[in-house]
């Protein structure tokens, strides 16, 4: 089970990443929700992610996000 201050502090890298204010993000967003994700954008985010939590994406990883909530299952289940 994902904790409340997971999803926080998931939350909060990608509010600050994407600019965007970390009210208005939901686990059901893509790239089509959000102005600034794009290629660029969402490898600083997987990168902050990695830095932050101490683990590390595989390729299939990245080819397996599309959305918000997407990311954050990935995440969950490296810490898990």
């Amino acid at each position: 089970m994902m904790s409340n201050n997971l999803k926080s502090e998931f939350y909060s890298v990608v509010a600050n990443i994407f600019k965007v204010d970390i009210n208005s993000l939901k686990d059901e967003m893509t790239k089509d929700d959000i102005d600034k994700w794009d290629s660029m954008q969402q490898l600083i985010l997987i990168m902050a992610l990695e830095a932050k939590f101490g683990i590390r994406f595989e390729t299939d990883d990245v080819f397996d996000i599309d959305t918000i909530g997407s990311v954050l299952n990935i995440l969950n289940k490296k810490l898990s």
